[in-house]
């Protein structure tokens, strides 16, 4: 018996954890080993007057005596718990306490083994995880991006307040949600076999598209990265909304699309005006020598007069071509009056009615007060007549065009936005609309260029758009088009509005002949020679 207890003192002493013996009716510390009291820093010669309660931290008091007071009752034989002591420095000491009921040899005054193991750098270092953890949460809840924890199936197991924001839905709702519910490019299918081939913990950026709670799309990118998480695959995904910088891309590519465009027509509108220009020159020289020739010789014959007739025809359907061109690169002079525009669309009309096919009808509304432009109105009728008979070209099976005007005035906004490259002021807009196929949306950069045509070989010159263009950029105005596939097209002309002036009469003179000496400087010789031969004729 003695060896045994010899042993279990050694055991006491030698023990690798606190042990202690404490009265159950007092709740003095009796007896405690060197562990105990390097645990609780305090030494053997104090054991009389320390008690549990005076070394507990106050905070885990109530606790404690609950837990003793069920044990002393016989309601438990013993309890667990983790508690803090306050060592005998003032520091705090977190132990973990098992109490178990102990025979003192005195049934009604039974003793408590207590049993500690000290756990304050555990403690520590789940203090230290736990401020990490909520320092983590409160930047991931605080961003100002949309941030997702997603499983290995799909779902969000976590997100912070600008994820609610942005999809309009409380954490709650986000929580019970499929990533495939939120990205639409994201099917519950493909989740993972997108992410199949990114290895762990490298990041991937992308974009895609993400749905509000009432439906609303917008683009987002996205920084997203797989790892593992407790053994457990998850993805951290960083969504940030890039609606403006869509928009502003978007923006910058019109207006890049613009300045090209312009800068397309500048210099296709030098191509034709050198052009032109030169077949000008040569015409000058077929006409005349063609009406000379009828003026000189009055003998010609039938056939001989037949043909010059024909040269003359050719020509001028030539000439017609060369003044197109001119007049797409706004080379060609024109005669620039004040003009009242309901009076040009009524003479168009007039000619587009014999002109276009009988099924298609031709409705003019007109604007309830007088609209007059500066500028030259057989140059405008020309861009009213090309427009409406590619409209009317564009309704096989009949149809109708409407053509209506009104006084509309554009802003430094809009000029500013890339919408209107003329400057700010009041503008006279003519809508012709049609009921047709419309144009597809690779044309709609093309319409405008010279020789451009979809129709079939020797049924378009593919210059009526292009003169058209050219003629309203000569008076300073705007040309848009808008259309839809299979319904229909509107051309939207805006030219600079005018106020009335006074009609002034026209002046005629008559040619007469004369004698004198006259200067004629041409750059082509047979347009000196000619006009040499047209001066001598006439005196």
């Amino acid at each position: 018996m003695k060896n045994n207890e010899e042993r279990m003192r050694v055991m006491f002493e030698q023990a690798p954890f606190g042990t202690a013996l404490s009265d159950s009716l007092t709740g003095k510390i009796i007896e405690f080993n060197p562990k105990y009291e390097e645990i609780i820093g305090r030494k053997i010669n104090e054991q009389d007057i320390i008690d549990w309660m005076s070394i507990t931290h106050p905070d885990d008091i109530k606790e404690d005596l609950e837990n003793m007071n069920r044990l002393s009752r016989g309601e438990i034989s013993g309890f667990s718990m983790e508690k803090r002591y306050i060592h005998s420095d003032g520091s705090i000491i977190w132990v973990d306490m098992t109490i178990k009921a102990v025979s003192s040899g005195d049934k009604n005054n039974p003793q408590y083994l207590c049993i500690l193991n000290d756990i304050t750098d555990w403690k520590k270092s789940e203090e230290a995880v736990k401020k990490s953890e909520d320092k983590y949460r409160h930047l991931v809840k605080t961003a100002s991006e949309a941030v997702y924890l997603i499983n290995d199936d799909g779902f969000v197991i976590d997100t912070n307040d600008s994820a609610c924001s942005m999809l309009n839905r409380t954490e709650e709702e986000i929580k019970k949600l499929n990533i495939s519910e939120i990205d639409i490019n994201f099917p519950v299918d493909d989740f993972k076999s997108f992410w199949e081939n990114i290895p762990l913990n490298e990041p991937h950026v992308f974009e895609t598209v993400h749905q509000k709670s009432d439906g609303t799309r917008f683009p987002v990118e996205v920084s997203g990265q797989k790892f593992l998480m407790e053994g457990e695959t998850v993805y951290y995904g960083v969504a940030r909304d890039i609606t403006k910088r869509k928009e502003y891309e978007r923006e910058k590519a019109f207006l890049t699309e613009q300045l090209n465009h312009k800068s397309r027509m500048d210099a296709i509108g030098q191509i034709a005006s050198g052009v032109a220009h030169d077949f000008n020159n040569i015409l000058s020289g077929i006409i005349g020598s063609a009406q000379l020739l009828q003026l000189k010789e009055k003998n010609l014959s039938e056939k001989g007069q037949k043909y010059i007739n024909t040269i003359l025809r050719a020509s001028e359907t030539a000439s017609v071509l060369t003044n197109k061109l001119l007049l797409f690169s706004r080379k060609k002079e024109l005669d620039k009056k004040v003009f009242d525009i309901k009076t040009v669309i009524n003479e168009a009309v007039e000619i587009l009615e014999s002109t276009v096919d009988k099924k298609v009808s031709i409705k003019v509304v007109e604007s309830e007060k007088d609209l007059f432009i500066s500028g030259d109105s057989s140059s405008i009728q020309n861009v009213l007549i090309n427009i409406c008979i590619n409209s009317s070209q564009a309704m096989p099976d009949g149809g109708e065009i409407r053509i209506s005007t009104k006084l509309i005035h554009i802003d430094k906004s809009q000029k500013d936005s890339g919408f209107f490259e003329s400057s700010p002021g009041d503008y006279v807009n003519i809508r012709i609309a049609d009921d047709g196929c419309g144009i597809p949306e690779e044309y709609f950069n093309k319409i405008y260029d010279p020789f451009f045509t979809t129709k079939e070989t020797g049924k378009g010159t593919g210059l009526g758009l292009a003169t058209a263009y050219g003629i309203v950029k000569d008076h300073y105005g705007e040309i848009k088009v808008e259309s839809q596939l299979d319904k229909g097209t509107v051309f939207n002309i805006y030219l600079p509005a005018a106020v009335p002036s006074e009609k002034s009469e026209n002046i005629k003179s008559d040619i007469s002949a004369g004698t004198g000496r006259i200067l004629f400087v041409d750059d082509e010789e047979h347009n000196r020679e000619l006009g040499r031969d047209i001066l001598e004729s006439l005196g």
